[in-house]
């Protein structure tokens, strides 16, 4: 194949993922290749990729590029919007729905804290979790743009902090989180809290516990139990601390 030039333009967002932070340049095609592929190649994986347009033509990940094309590359319209069909993504995901890798296990739990739902398993590799991902159309949150570039990962999130507190105010405005069902789920195993009557349970515990609680929760998966202790407040006062409007 004889090398040609062709020529991109990114929106500002790039600078995260582009060398030197250089938003427009040209690159010389030695390979057949997709546009996916080059951009990869540059460090942005696919998820993180709003539109392309070569000249003023939207084109898909599987364009191949011709002399002298001129790329412009865009980032998502926030807050993101996975239920919409798109040249990019033509799978319309029905709700939202998150799985985190190893490097963002604190993560997992404190958007489990915000009543997400939110697929956690520390021996899970990357293949493991893109493929959960697919099928059941799950956006994966990790700082490994590697797993990204999977073929399997639709939706995708590369996190810019390394702070599981940062990193959950990054993800509330990237997906415009609420926080409409705080503490309705199991921070260890994801399921959705069932409320159970203290008698059930009194076995189960302590004598302070006993003596001035009466509103329990209970995991269905793993038993565990819940109650609006001392625990509750300093969860509650960190969510608030990151962003999330909440109600007593």
């Amino acid at each position: 194949m004889t090398s040609f030039k062709i020529y991109f333009i990114f929106s500002s967002e790039y600078k995260f993922f582009l060398k030197n932070n250089n938003l427009n340049f040209g690159y010389t095609l030695k390979r057949r290749a997709s546009i996916k592929d080059i951009l990869e190649s540059f460090g942005i994986p696919h998820p993180e990729i709003g539109k392309i347009f070569c000249f003023q033509q939207e084109v898909d990940f599987f364009y191949i590029p011709k002399p002298r094309d001129v790329f412009k590359v865009y980032y998502h319209t926030l807050p993101l919007d996975i239920s919409q069909k798109s040249i990019l993504r033509p799978r319309r995901f029905l709700e939202l729905k998150f799985i985190c890798d190893v490097n963002v296990g604190k993560l997992a739990t404190l958007l489990r804290m915000a009543g997400e739902d939110v697929l956690y398993n520390p021996i899970w590799d990357d293949f493991k979790i893109a493929q959960l991902a697919w099928q059941e159309q799950r956006v994966v949150l990790t700082k490994d743009r590697g797993l990204l570039k999977r073929k399997l990962v639709e939706w995708g999130y590369l996190l810019r902090s390394s702070s599981p507190d940062l990193q959950l105010k990054e993800v509330k405005r990237v997906f415009g989180l609420k926080g409409t069902n705080i503490f309705k789920r199991c921070l260890c195993c994801n399921a959705v809290l069932e409320p159970i009557e203290k008698t059930k349970i009194l076995d189960k515990l302590e004598p302070k516990t006993k003596k001035y609680y009466n509103e329990f929760f209970i995991c269905p998966e793993c038993g565990k139990i819940y109650w609006r202790g001392s625990h509750f407040e300093y969860m509650r006062k960190r969510l608030l601390k990151n962003g999330f409007k909440l109600a007593r």
